[in-house]
């Protein structure tokens, strides 16, 4: 079979940094998140939390979805700002069985530097 080579000119990726953040890679630039201070009790589903709220987040901008994935890394802004706000709710029960609500996710999102970026989540 053959194997998808890498192109980065067409390519948009989320790389997840652990308690670091998270940055999005995108052929003309990056941008990151360095993430929020928790106390963890379970990182156990932490990252698919993070897919989850990015991705959540990414398909509600037009500007990403418009046509096609963006290019832009300033676009995902808000995107990677919500995956890492997912992530830190995720570690703070235990399993991966929590409660990844609008309402705290949109907590989460209040302690960040970055609450200029916001948009408003519908839930």
């Amino acid at each position: 079979t053959d194997v998808d080579p890498w192109e980065p000119e067409d390519r948009v990726v989320a790389i997840k940094l652990g308690d670091e953040g998270a940055t999005v890679r995108t052929p003309h630039g990056s941008v990151s998140h360095p993430g929020f201070d928790v106390d963890p009790v379970d990182t156990t589903g932490a990252g698919d939390a993070f897919a989850a709220g990015f991705l959540a987040a990414a398909l509600r901008e037009p500007e990403i979805t418009g046509d096609g994935f963006s290019h832009d890394p300033r676009d995902y802004q808000v995107p990677i700002l919500v995956g890492n706000a997912c992530g830190a709710v995720a570690t703070e029960s235990v399993t991966a069985r929590t409660d990844l609500s609008w309402d705290r996710v949109r907590d989460r999102m209040g302690e960040s530097p970055e609450t200029d970026l916001l948009i408003e989540v519908r839930g």
